[in-house]
C-alpha cells in the first residue's frame, strides 16, 4: 500500500501536468499531452452497479460519469 507521502506526491504530479496543460491551452500553443480512450460504456456501468451494492455514491451515468467521481471510488476501495 502506498504511504501518504507517495500519495500527496501523485496528487501534486497530476495537478502540475493539468495545470501545464491548460496553461499551454490558453496559450493557443501546439502541445502534445496524453489523452485516455474512453471505458466501454457497458463495462463501466456494470462497475458502477456492482459498486453501489456497497455502499458507494456514483452520480452520473456510465456516459456522463467524471474521471474524478472514479478515482475517488476506487481510492476508497
Amino acid at each position: 500500500e502506498r504511504s501518504v507521502a507517495e500519495k500527496l506526491i501523485e496528487e501534486f504530479m497530476l495537478v502540475a501536468n493539468e495545470t501545464v496543460a491548460e496553461h499551454f491551452h490558453w496559450m493557443n500553443v501546439p502541445f502534445i499531452y496524453r489523452i485516455h480512450e474512453e471505458p466501454n460504456a457497458e463495462k463501466l456501468q456494470k462497475f458502477l452497479e456492482f459498486v453501489t451494492t456497497f455502499g458507494y455514491v456514483v452520480k452520473g451515468t456510465a456516459g456522463d460519469i467524471h474521471p474524478r467521481a472514479l478515482q475517488s471510488i476506487l481510492d476508497a476501495v
